[in-house]
């Protein structure tokens, strides 16, 4: 055997190890799906029409900064002040008697979903509700807006995850 071939032989062997460390296995993400419902009578203004409501999804670790602040930080500032305890999150918008599904792939570490509804009157509704959801498993949650409130809630009726 020559040098070249030893040569030969170590440099595929170093590319080899290599190739292998790079191939360390990354977590899969994990879907999550949110059906966000809205009431007929959902954020009715001053004549009593329906409105619209924004809603943002937040895929957390954990839930104890976002329990911290009130509405207009995390509505303004969310991704700021939630730093790295926000993973993701989604934005939508909602008529009143209509219903869309929320479905978002995020790291299989996210722990709690946070949902908050920019009504008309913040301060005398209820603007968020947040939820504990599996690690490293799919789930699915049901967000269920009424009049001037915001609830969040395991979907039992999908037999998926820790819901089943």
């Amino acid at each position: 055997m020559t040098i070249s071939h030893i040569k030969c032989i170590a440099y595929i062997l170093l590319l080899s190890i290599g190739l292998a460390s790079c191939s360390a296995e990354m977590p899969m993400p994990v879907m999550i799906t949110t059906t966000v419902i809205a009431d007929k009578e959902l954020n009715q203004n001053a004549d009593g029409m329906s409105t619209p409501v924004q809603v943002k999804i937040f895929y957390l670790t954990s839930d104890a900064e976002f329990k911290t602040h009130d509405f207009f930080t995390l509505f303004e500032k969310g991704d700021q002040v939630l730093g790295k305890n926000l993973l993701a999150m989604k934005e939508v918008f909602i008529a009143p008697d209509k219903i869309m599904k929320v479905a978002v792939k995020v790291d299989p570490s996210v722990a709690f979903v946070a949902v908050l509804g920019a009504f008309r009157k913040v301060d005398t509704g209820t603007w968020s509700s947040v939820i504990m959801v599996p690690n490293n498993q799919p789930s699915s949650l049901i967000a269920y807006l009424s009049k001037l409130e915001i609830t969040l809630q395991p979907d039992k009726t999908v037999k998926e995850g820790w819901f089943y």
